[in-house]
């Protein structure tokens, strides 16, 4: 990834590359650990803010943005307390500014992608609001699988099914 360095500003100009030079640069995180993607954290959403800036009907940008801001909402207490000694000032974000891109993205395009569904209620679930993440868990179990990531997303549904029939959330 460093050879893209002197490309970025091409990279800039184009809503697509934007988008994935930040797809790329979060899953070499996943391969390199959690100090290379907390580091790259920043650069990632900037890259994902551009590509949605360029494209604002792209709700695939918009979900990953929806995604970051729930990843860093619901970072673990150690994460918290190392992440400060990478940056000094650690990125943040909250389960607010995480709905209200999961939000935007299905309002770009209803029903486009099955984790966004997903996401949705569990957003809804962090911040208690049980009858909309009834709503949104229930549109993600039903949802029609057509790609094999829709099926494992359909799987993981299993772990919803006792909630969303009894109503009840942890």
């Amino acid at each position: 990834m460093e050879d893209a360095k002197p490309h970025t500003r091409f990279i800039l100009i184009f809503s697509p590359l934007t988008q994935w030079y930040g797809i790329l640069l979060s899953d070499l995180g996943d391969y390199m650990g959690t100090k290379h993607k907390l580091e790259k954290s920043l650069v990632i959403r900037k890259h994902l803010e551009r590509a949605k800036e360029l494209n604002p009907n792209d709700p695939t940008t918009v979900y990953i943005l929806g995604y970051w801001c729930f990843s860093f909402a619901e970072l673990s207490w150690s994460l918290r307390k190392l992440a400060p000694v990478i940056f000094g000032t650690p990125p943040t974000s909250s389960y607010e500014e995480a709905l209200e891109f999961f939000l935007k993205a299905e309002e770009v395009k209803p029903g486009f992608y099955s984790k966004n569904l997903l996401m949705l209620g569990k957003t809804y679930l962090a911040l208690k609001d049980k009858e909309n993440a009834h709503l949104w868990l229930t549109k993600a179990r039903d949802y029609r699988p057509i790609t094999t990531e829709d099926k494992e997303v359909g799987l993981s549904h299993t772990q919803w099914d006792g909630t969303l029939e009894n109503n009840t959330y942890s």
